[in-house]
Protein backbone atom coordinates (compact mmCIF):
# COMPACT_ATOMS: atom_id res chain seq x y z
CA UNK A 1 0.00 0.00 0.00
CA UNK A 2 2.84 2.35 0.86
CA UNK A 3 4.60 1.46 -2.43
CA UNK A 4 1.43 2.29 -4.44
CA UNK A 5 0.98 5.65 -2.70
CA UNK A 6 4.60 6.61 -3.28
CA UNK A 7 4.43 5.65 -6.97
CA UNK A 8 1.24 7.64 -7.48
CA UNK A 9 2.85 10.63 -5.80
CA UNK A 10 5.84 10.44 -8.14
CA UNK A 11 3.59 10.21 -11.20
CA UNK A 12 1.59 13.26 -10.12
CA UNK A 13 4.74 15.23 -9.37
CA UNK A 14 6.26 14.36 -12.74
CA UNK A 15 3.07 15.35 -14.55
CA UNK A 16 2.84 18.63 -12.65
CA UNK A 17 6.46 19.41 -13.51
CA UNK A 18 5.90 18.73 -17.20
CA UNK A 19 2.74 20.86 -17.17
CA UNK A 20 4.57 23.73 -15.48
CA UNK A 21 7.31 23.63 -18.11
CA UNK A 22 4.91 23.63 -21.08
CA UNK A 23 5.15 26.87 -23.05
CA UNK A 24 1.72 28.41 -23.73
CA UNK A 25 1.07 29.58 -27.29
CA UNK A 26 2.16 33.16 -27.84
CA UNK A 27 -0.63 35.70 -28.14
CA UNK A 28 -0.62 37.77 -31.33
CA UNK A 29 0.98 41.16 -30.99
CA UNK A 30 -1.60 43.85 -31.64
CA UNK A 31 -2.54 45.82 -33.69
CA UNK A 32 -2.88 43.11 -36.34
CA UNK A 33 -4.89 42.87 -39.55
CA UNK A 34 -7.44 40.04 -39.50
CA UNK A 35 -9.62 40.49 -42.60
CA UNK A 36 -10.16 42.85 -45.48
CA UNK A 37 -13.78 43.66 -46.38
CA UNK A 38 -14.18 45.18 -49.85
CA UNK A 39 -17.74 46.26 -50.64
CA UNK A 40 -18.77 45.04 -54.09
CA UNK A 41 -21.41 46.26 -56.54
CA UNK A 42 -21.77 42.76 -58.03
CA UNK A 43 -21.03 39.90 -55.66
CA UNK A 44 -21.81 37.22 -58.27
CA UNK A 45 -19.01 38.49 -60.53
CA UNK A 46 -16.84 38.84 -57.44
CA UNK A 47 -17.19 35.12 -56.75
CA UNK A 48 -16.39 34.43 -60.40
CA UNK A 49 -13.19 36.50 -60.35
CA UNK A 50 -11.69 35.60 -57.00
CA UNK A 51 -12.78 31.97 -56.76
CA UNK A 52 -13.03 30.62 -60.30
CA UNK A 53 -10.45 32.75 -62.14
CA UNK A 54 -7.93 33.61 -59.42
CA UNK A 55 -8.31 30.39 -57.43
CA UNK A 56 -8.88 31.62 -53.85
CA UNK A 57 -10.59 28.97 -51.72
CA UNK A 58 -13.69 29.37 -49.60
CA UNK A 59 -13.42 29.00 -45.82
CA UNK A 60 -17.09 27.98 -45.64
CA UNK A 61 -17.64 25.44 -48.41
CA UNK A 62 -19.09 26.36 -51.80
CA UNK A 63 -18.98 30.18 -51.92
CA UNK A 64 -22.08 30.27 -54.15
CA UNK A 65 -24.11 29.14 -51.14
CA UNK A 66 -23.28 32.52 -49.55
CA UNK A 67 -24.81 34.59 -52.37
CA UNK A 68 -28.23 34.83 -50.65
CA UNK A 69 -29.29 38.01 -48.83
CA UNK A 70 -29.89 38.05 -45.09
CA UNK A 71 -31.05 40.89 -42.79
CA UNK A 72 -28.52 43.16 -41.14
CA UNK A 73 -28.47 42.61 -37.37
CA UNK A 74 -28.86 45.79 -35.27
CA UNK A 75 -25.15 45.94 -34.42
CA UNK A 76 -24.32 45.70 -38.15
CA UNK A 77 -26.75 48.53 -38.90
CA UNK A 78 -24.92 50.71 -36.41
CA UNK A 79 -21.44 49.73 -37.59
CA UNK A 80 -22.11 50.08 -41.32
CA UNK A 81 -24.63 52.95 -40.95
CA UNK A 82 -27.08 51.26 -43.34
CA UNK A 83 -30.32 49.31 -42.98
CA UNK A 84 -31.55 46.48 -45.16
CA UNK A 85 -29.86 43.24 -46.17
CA UNK A 86 -26.32 42.07 -46.67
CA UNK A 87 -24.51 39.12 -48.21
CA UNK A 88 -20.88 38.07 -48.15
CA UNK A 89 -18.44 35.36 -49.11
CA UNK A 90 -15.25 34.43 -47.29
CA UNK A 91 -12.15 33.45 -49.28
CA UNK A 92 -8.65 32.66 -48.08
CA UNK A 93 -5.42 33.30 -49.93
CA UNK A 94 -3.09 30.27 -49.87
CA UNK A 95 0.11 30.73 -47.87
CA UNK A 96 -1.33 33.82 -46.16
CA UNK A 97 -3.10 34.71 -42.91
CA UNK A 98 -5.31 37.15 -44.83
CA UNK A 99 -9.03 36.42 -45.23
CA UNK A 100 -11.11 38.25 -47.84
CA UNK A 101 -14.65 38.97 -46.62
CA UNK A 102 -16.30 40.20 -49.81
CA UNK A 103 -19.43 42.20 -48.96
CA UNK A 104 -22.52 43.67 -50.57
CA UNK A 105 -25.39 45.76 -49.12
CA UNK A 106 -28.81 46.46 -50.64
CA UNK A 107 -29.56 49.42 -48.37
CA UNK A 108 -27.27 51.86 -50.16
CA UNK A 109 -28.26 53.80 -53.26
CA UNK A 110 -24.65 54.52 -54.22
CA UNK A 111 -23.23 53.16 -57.46
CA UNK A 112 -19.81 51.77 -58.30
CA UNK A 113 -17.17 54.50 -58.61
CA UNK A 114 -14.93 55.08 -61.62
CA UNK A 115 -11.66 54.09 -59.95
CA UNK A 116 -8.05 54.53 -61.04
CA UNK A 117 -4.98 53.05 -59.35
CA UNK A 118 -3.59 56.54 -58.63
CA UNK A 119 -6.77 57.74 -56.86
CA UNK A 120 -6.36 58.20 -53.09
CA UNK A 121 -8.46 55.49 -51.46
CA UNK A 122 -7.99 52.98 -54.30
CA UNK A 123 -7.26 49.44 -53.10
CA UNK A 124 -5.18 46.75 -54.72
CA UNK A 125 -4.82 43.15 -53.64
CA UNK A 126 -1.30 41.99 -54.40
CA UNK A 127 -0.71 38.28 -54.86
CA UNK A 128 2.60 36.52 -55.29
CA UNK A 129 2.34 33.66 -57.78
CA UNK A 130 4.50 30.83 -59.05
CA UNK A 131 2.98 30.94 -62.56
CA UNK A 132 1.93 34.43 -63.63
CA UNK A 133 1.40 33.43 -67.25
CA UNK A 134 -1.11 30.68 -66.42
CA UNK A 135 -3.12 32.90 -64.08
CA UNK A 136 -3.00 35.76 -66.59
CA UNK A 137 -4.36 33.43 -69.27
CA UNK A 138 -7.27 32.29 -67.11
CA UNK A 139 -8.16 35.80 -65.91
CA UNK A 140 -8.02 37.44 -69.34
CA UNK A 141 -10.05 34.63 -70.92
CA UNK A 142 -12.58 35.23 -68.14
CA UNK A 143 -13.09 38.78 -69.43
CA UNK A 144 -11.30 40.82 -66.74
CA UNK A 145 -9.83 44.15 -67.82
CA UNK A 146 -6.02 44.42 -67.86
CA UNK A 147 -4.57 47.78 -66.81
CA UNK A 148 -0.93 46.97 -67.51
CA UNK A 149 0.39 48.58 -70.70
CA UNK A 150 0.47 45.94 -73.45
CA UNK A 151 -1.93 43.61 -71.63
CA UNK A 152 0.80 41.16 -70.54
CA UNK A 153 3.11 40.78 -67.52
CA UNK A 154 5.92 43.35 -67.47
CA UNK A 155 9.46 42.65 -66.27
CA UNK A 156 10.33 44.97 -63.37
CA UNK A 157 13.23 45.31 -60.95
CA UNK A 158 12.53 45.50 -57.22
CA UNK A 159 14.96 46.64 -54.55
CA UNK A 160 15.00 44.28 -51.54
CA UNK A 161 17.55 45.39 -48.97
CA UNK A 162 20.89 45.48 -50.76
CA UNK A 163 19.73 43.17 -53.59
CA UNK A 164 17.91 43.78 -56.85
CA UNK A 165 15.24 41.19 -57.70
CA UNK A 166 13.74 40.77 -61.14
CA UNK A 167 10.01 40.15 -61.18
CA UNK A 168 7.07 40.07 -63.54
CA UNK A 169 3.91 42.00 -62.70
CA UNK A 170 0.46 42.62 -64.13
CA UNK A 171 -2.55 44.62 -62.90
CA UNK A 172 -6.23 43.69 -63.38
CA UNK A 173 -9.65 45.12 -62.61
CA UNK A 174 -11.73 42.60 -60.62
CA UNK A 175 -15.06 43.51 -62.35
CA UNK A 176 -15.88 45.78 -59.37
CA UNK A 177 -13.31 48.58 -59.54
CA UNK A 178 -10.75 47.04 -57.20
CA UNK A 179 -7.25 46.34 -58.47
CA UNK A 180 -5.61 42.91 -58.40
CA UNK A 181 -1.87 42.72 -58.95
CA UNK A 182 0.02 39.51 -59.68
CA UNK A 183 3.78 39.40 -59.03
CA UNK A 184 6.16 36.55 -59.81
CA UNK A 185 9.70 36.87 -58.55
CA UNK A 186 12.47 35.10 -60.41
CA UNK A 187 14.05 32.39 -58.25
CA UNK A 188 17.00 30.64 -59.93
CA UNK A 189 17.19 28.14 -57.05
CA UNK A 190 13.87 26.55 -58.08
CA UNK A 191 13.71 24.25 -61.07
CA UNK A 192 10.47 24.10 -63.03
CA UNK A 193 8.72 20.74 -63.19
CA UNK A 194 10.13 19.23 -60.00
CA UNK A 195 7.92 17.94 -57.21
CA UNK A 196 4.15 17.87 -56.89
CA UNK A 197 2.06 20.87 -58.06
CA UNK A 198 1.44 23.55 -55.43
CA UNK A 199 -0.99 26.45 -55.13
CA UNK A 200 -0.65 29.14 -57.79
CA UNK A 201 -0.84 31.89 -55.13
CA UNK A 202 2.23 32.09 -52.88
CA UNK A 203 1.49 35.22 -50.82
CA UNK A 204 -1.02 38.04 -50.35
CA UNK A 205 -0.87 41.61 -49.13
CA UNK A 206 -2.97 44.76 -49.15
CA UNK A 207 -2.06 47.89 -51.06
CA UNK A 208 -3.77 51.24 -50.56
CA UNK A 209 -3.25 54.41 -52.58
CA UNK A 210 -2.76 57.44 -50.34
CA UNK A 211 -2.90 61.16 -50.95
CA UNK A 212 0.07 62.10 -48.79
CA UNK A 213 2.48 59.49 -47.40
CA UNK A 214 3.73 61.62 -44.50
CA UNK A 215 0.25 62.58 -43.32
CA UNK A 216 -0.88 58.97 -43.62
CA UNK A 217 2.14 57.73 -41.65
CA UNK A 218 1.45 60.26 -38.90
CA UNK A 219 -2.20 59.19 -38.62
CA UNK A 220 -1.37 55.48 -38.30
CA UNK A 221 1.37 56.23 -35.78
CA UNK A 222 -0.71 58.60 -33.65
CA UNK A 223 -3.88 56.48 -33.67
CA UNK A 224 -2.65 52.88 -33.75
CA UNK A 225 0.99 53.20 -32.71
CA UNK A 226 2.17 51.76 -36.03
CA UNK A 227 5.30 52.97 -37.76
CA UNK A 228 5.41 53.38 -41.53
CA UNK A 229 8.68 52.90 -43.40
CA UNK A 230 8.50 55.62 -46.02
CA UNK A 231 9.77 54.90 -49.52
CA UNK A 232 11.04 57.23 -52.23
CA UNK A 233 9.45 58.15 -55.55
CA UNK A 234 10.38 56.12 -58.61
CA UNK A 235 9.89 57.07 -62.24
CA UNK A 236 10.94 53.65 -63.57
CA UNK A 237 9.10 53.27 -66.87
CA UNK A 238 8.52 49.51 -66.61
CA UNK A 239 7.22 49.75 -63.06
CA UNK A 240 4.74 52.44 -64.10
CA UNK A 241 3.70 50.42 -67.17
CA UNK A 242 2.79 47.55 -64.84
CA UNK A 243 0.28 49.91 -63.19
CA UNK A 244 -1.00 51.12 -66.56
CA UNK A 245 0.66 54.54 -66.25
CA UNK A 246 3.20 56.59 -68.18
CA UNK A 247 5.17 59.74 -67.33
CA UNK A 248 4.32 59.51 -63.64
CA UNK A 249 5.99 58.56 -60.36
CA UNK A 250 5.11 56.08 -57.64
CA UNK A 251 6.23 55.79 -54.03
CA UNK A 252 5.72 52.63 -51.96
CA UNK A 253 5.78 52.66 -48.14
CA UNK A 254 5.42 49.78 -45.68
CA UNK A 255 3.44 49.57 -42.44
CA UNK A 256 5.55 47.94 -39.72
CA UNK A 257 3.63 45.45 -37.56
CA UNK A 258 5.12 43.95 -34.39
CA UNK A 259 3.79 40.48 -35.18
CA UNK A 260 5.65 38.90 -38.13
CA UNK A 261 2.52 36.87 -38.95
CA UNK A 262 0.44 39.99 -39.56
CA UNK A 263 -0.72 40.33 -43.19
CA UNK A 264 1.33 43.09 -44.85
CA UNK A 265 -0.08 46.53 -45.66
CA UNK A 266 1.66 48.82 -48.14
CA UNK A 267 0.84 52.41 -49.10
CA UNK A 268 1.28 53.77 -52.63
CA UNK A 269 1.45 57.43 -53.56
CA UNK A 270 1.40 58.55 -57.19
CA UNK A 271 2.22 61.90 -58.71
CA UNK A 272 2.30 63.13 -62.28
CA UNK A 273 -1.09 61.48 -62.93
CA UNK A 274 -4.58 62.92 -62.48
CA UNK A 275 -5.94 61.91 -59.08
CA UNK A 276 -9.47 61.99 -57.75
CA UNK A 277 -9.99 61.03 -54.08
CA UNK A 278 -12.49 58.20 -53.51
CA UNK A 279 -14.76 58.87 -50.53
CA UNK A 280 -17.47 56.19 -50.35
CA UNK A 281 -19.48 55.62 -47.18
CA UNK A 282 -18.64 52.37 -45.43
CA UNK A 283 -21.48 50.35 -47.04
CA UNK A 284 -21.10 51.85 -50.55
CA UNK A 285 -19.48 50.03 -53.49
CA UNK A 286 -15.69 50.55 -53.61
CA UNK A 287 -15.50 51.11 -49.87
CA UNK A 288 -12.90 49.00 -48.12
CA UNK A 289 -12.86 48.10 -44.46
CA UNK A 290 -9.62 46.74 -43.04
CA UNK A 291 -10.43 44.76 -39.90
CA UNK A 292 -7.74 45.27 -37.28
CA UNK A 293 -7.61 43.73 -33.80
CA UNK A 294 -6.57 46.29 -31.19
CA UNK A 295 -6.40 46.92 -27.48
CA UNK A 296 -7.86 49.92 -25.60
CA UNK A 297 -10.55 50.89 -28.09
CA UNK A 298 -11.74 53.75 -25.86
CA UNK A 299 -8.28 55.25 -25.89
CA UNK A 300 -8.03 54.81 -29.67
CA UNK A 301 -11.34 56.61 -30.18
CA UNK A 302 -9.98 59.62 -28.34
CA UNK A 303 -6.83 59.53 -30.48
CA UNK A 304 -8.90 59.41 -33.68
CA UNK A 305 -10.71 62.58 -32.68
CA UNK A 306 -7.46 64.27 -31.68
CA UNK A 307 -5.91 63.34 -35.05
CA UNK A 308 -8.85 64.80 -36.97
CA UNK A 309 -10.20 61.41 -38.06
CA UNK A 310 -13.84 60.43 -38.46
CA UNK A 311 -15.91 57.97 -36.42
CA UNK A 312 -18.26 56.26 -38.87
CA UNK A 313 -20.55 54.21 -36.58
CA UNK A 314 -24.13 55.50 -36.88
CA UNK A 315 -24.26 56.02 -33.11
CA UNK A 316 -21.08 58.07 -33.16
CA UNK A 317 -19.37 55.70 -30.73
CA UNK A 318 -18.34 52.12 -30.12
CA UNK A 319 -20.74 49.35 -31.20
CA UNK A 320 -21.01 46.47 -28.71
CA UNK A 321 -21.95 42.94 -29.76
CA UNK A 322 -21.51 40.49 -26.90
CA UNK A 323 -17.87 40.59 -25.78
CA UNK A 324 -16.67 42.25 -28.99
CA UNK A 325 -16.49 46.02 -29.31
CA UNK A 326 -16.37 47.61 -32.78
CA UNK A 327 -15.35 51.02 -34.08
CA UNK A 328 -15.23 52.08 -37.74
CA UNK A 329 -12.79 54.88 -38.46
CA UNK A 330 -12.13 56.69 -41.74
CA UNK A 331 -8.44 57.38 -42.37
CA UNK A 332 -7.18 60.49 -44.25
CA UNK A 333 -7.54 58.67 -47.58
CA UNK A 334 -11.14 57.57 -47.25
CA UNK A 335 -10.20 54.01 -46.25
CA UNK A 336 -12.23 52.54 -43.40
CA UNK A 337 -10.52 50.81 -40.51
CA UNK A 338 -12.85 48.39 -38.72
CA UNK A 339 -11.26 48.17 -35.30
CA UNK A 340 -12.29 45.45 -32.86
CA UNK A 341 -11.44 44.66 -29.27
CA UNK A 342 -12.48 41.44 -27.55
CA UNK A 343 -13.29 42.06 -23.89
Amino acid sequence: MIRFTLTATLILATGASAFAQAVPPAEPQLPMILNVLPVMADLDRTEEFYHRLLGLESTQGDPRARLAWYPNAPFLQDMYAVKGNTRNIFLKAPNSELTFELESFDGTQAKRLDTHIQDPGAIQFIFGTRDINQLTSWITRGGAKVHTVGGKPVAITEATGMAQITSQAIEFDDFNGFFVRLVQRDDPSKTAGTGAPTAFITSAMLGATVEDSEKTAKFYHDVLGLDVKLGTFSSDAKLLESYGLKNAQVRESTVVFSDPKAPPLHFFEFKGADRKPLRPAQADPNSTLIRIAVRDLDGIMAKVKAAGGQIMNASGGITVNGRTHWLVVKDPNGIHLQLLERQ
